[in-house]
């Protein structure tokens, strides 16, 4: 499953707390865009208040660009954008990752690769809340540039992930099996895990939802497999008991496949 928004409709999900502060930063997300006609917000980490706090990490799509230009991004104010090499598509699934490696280094890539970098320097200040599928316009002190579409699988690290650990996320793996150690929040938005927008792993960052996004299928993630072997006692109930144990070579670190 996966959570659906319809930008007419204003639908975005937030937490009322950045998830992480401050670079190095790491999002990432699967999506599906229905809209090549307007700027579009996948997540967002971004500071609140009132006109003129502009200060965000953000990773966007360029619907409102004309072609060749129609881009995902990772955005940073003040700072500046990277901008990917090829342009997303309407109506199928794609993997982004915006990687905010300090304040004068970022990264955007799409489907594990055709990246494209930036390195104007800018240090944003306090930061206040955490979104997806809308940013925080500061002009109005309102909400904008909603998703048209998809998305599921969205994770937020406080490291920088390398390009390795971006191509085994877009190959399907889910984000706790890419540097755990680091990973600050995960919200599969469905799947296994229920029609939730429960944060999966340790710090239980939840989100809340806001005019009523709904529910749809989302394309196949590898989640981890357990290895099985029989237990040499004496059965149970006229069953073999078993043993589980998680594989090791689907935890991705900083170092490879370990």
């Amino acid at each position: 499953m996966a959570r659906s928004f319809a930008a007419a409709s204003s639908q975005y999900l937030s937490r009322a707390s950045a998830v992480v502060g401050a670079a190095p930063m790491t999002m990432a997300c699967w999506f599906y865009s229905t809209s090549a006609a307007t700027l579009q917000t996948i997540m967002e980490v971004s500071r609140t208040g009132s006109a003129g706090t502009t200060d965000k990490y953000r990773m966007i799509l360029r619907g409102d660009l004309a072609a060749p230009n129609k881009t995902l991004q990772a955005q940073q104010i003040p700072g500046f954008l990277a901008t990917t090499t090829v342009q997303y598509a309407t109506n199928q699934w794609h993997h982004g990752c915006a990687v905010f490696a300090t304040t004068s280094s970022r990264t955007a890539y799409i489907d594990g690769g055709n990246s494209g970098t930036d390195t104007t320097p800018g240090s944003p200040g306090t930061l206040g809340q955490t979104l997806i599928g809308a940013a925080w316009d500061s002009s109005s002190s309102t909400f904008a540039a909603f998703f048209s579409g998809r998305i599921a699988e969205a994770a937020i690290w406080d490291v920088a992930l390398t390009a390795a650990e971006v191509a085994a996320l877009a190959r399907g793996f889910i984000p706790p099996q890419v540097r755990p150690q680091s990973l600050v929040a995960y919200w599969p938005l469905g799947g296994r895990y229920g029609q939730f927008d429960l944060d999966r792993w340790k710090n239980s960052l939840n989100l809340t939802p806001s005019n009523s996004p709904t529910w749809v299928d989302h394309d196949r993630i590898i989640y981890p497999q357990p290895v099985v072997w029989p237990q040499r006692v004496a059965a149970v109930g006229g069953a073999t008991p078993w043993l589980y144990a998680r594989r090791r070579s689907q935890i991705i670190g900083a170092g490879g496949i370990t």
